[in-house]
């Protein structure tokens, strides 16, 4: 198993083994592979049979687009893409966001499909709403003809294996006299 890091020598990585990350053993190994960069991917993708993409550049509450996180985001999420094709990956998964779809219709409307996504008109959405929504169109767009998987879009709400968190809190309704919320929630279980 290869977990990527832009930097190998930073806190992400001490982290990481704190969490557990360690207690894989020899079977781990991390790689240096930035999002804004070209190397390491390849290196990362080989001999793998799967692929998660997992990183997105994220800073609260920016608002507008800053270049760098919506160019990382979109130029990252396609050296993974590219470096898992090479690899002859049996499956590819890039991890989505409910962001990509829900600034752009009614909200009243159950049912979303492939065709909606946010609108990036709007000017109040944050850079990570953009990069979130641009990387995945892409990631559409440079699917390769023979591929043997494709992916849908749907964000997932799925169980947890931590007794410390509680999912039901975000399906319940708010208490009386909350203001009018809404969550998009799709319910996941393997």
């Amino acid at each position: 198993m290869h977990c990527t890091l832009a930097d190998t020598r930073t806190r992400s990585r001490r982290t990481l083994e704190q969490m557990g990350a360690s207690s894989i053993g020899a079977s781990l190994s991390f790689i240096e592979a930035d999002l804004s960069a070209d190397p390491g991917w390849d290196d990362a993708a080989a001999g793998s049979s799967y692929v998660l993409h997992v990183a997105s550049p994220f800073a609260v509450g920016q608002k507008g687009g800053n270049i760098d996180t919506i160019g990382i985001a979109r130029s990252g999420t396609l050296r993974v893409l590219r470096a898992a094709h090479e690899a002859k990956v049996k499956r590819l998964v890039i991890t989505s966001s409910f962001v990509t779809m829900s600034y752009a219709r009614d909200m009243d409307t159950a049912e979303f499909t492939e065709a909606d996504w946010s609108d990036l008109s709007i000017p109040t959405l944050t850079a990570y709403v953009r990069s979130k929504t641009l990387a995945e169109k892409d990631a559409w767009d440079d699917r390769h003809p023979d591929s043997r998987t494709r992916h849908r879009r749907r964000p997932p709400l799925a169980p947890v294996a931590s007794r410390d968190v509680h999912l039901g809190r975000c399906v319940m309704p708010l208490p009386p006299g909350s203001p009018a919320a809404w969550r998009g929630v799709v319910y996941f279980r393997a």
